[in-house]
């Protein structure tokens, strides 16, 4: 395109508007105060929504991870609850004699209680952990910790299940 050295010439066509108004654009001065202002409330705004953002973001996830560790924590402390009283088992199955009846009150009493903990296992679950529909590495990671301990618990339970009932003498 070739145009005539006046920038601003009315005799161009319409068509023309849009190269029109860039050229006015670089016309413009810059060291106008009202340019300036515009120019310096923007970037503050800006700035400020940036920072905001941020700052929001960081705390939602500070709080998903405080949710996450008070959760975790909870669960590591039922955890370690039923593994003492599973323990606590083990010594009293240890301790009964081979040919026990199945009738006695101490294997009944046992297998009360494992059957407890089992039920109090099953209460602990921890994808609940998570705060959000999805976790994130640090919660995954919690729960895959969490699913580790309760797995040996119940397989802990369970061998003990089968050391009574080898202890046991059937009637």
């Amino acid at each position: 395109m070739v145009f005539s050295g006046d920038r601003h010439n009315k005799s161009q066509p319409n068509n023309y508007q849009g190269v029109n108004l860039f050229c006015f654009l670089v016309d413009m001065q810059w060291n106008d105060p009202r340019l300036q202002v515009t120019m310096a409330i923007t970037a503050t705004a800006l700035t400020v929504g940036g920072i905001v953002y941020y700052l929001t973001d960081n705390h939602q996830k500070t709080l998903s991870f405080n949710h996450a560790k008070k959760k975790q924590r909870s669960h590591l402390q039922t955890l370690a609850h039923i593994e003492k009283d599973i323990a606590t088992v083990e010594r009293k199955i240890d301790e009964l004699p081979e040919g026990t009846t199945a009738e006695a009150f101490s294997v009944r009493e046992c297998n009360e209680l494992l059957i407890q903990y089992l039920e109090r296992l099953d209460a602990v679950i921890p994808n609940d952990i998570r705060h959000g529909e999805f976790a994130t590495a640090k919660e995954q990671e919690m729960i895959n910790k969490l699913k580790t301990k309760k797995r040996g618990l119940i397989k802990r339970a369970q061998r003990n299940f089968n050391k009574l009932d080898t202890k046991v003498s059937p009637r």
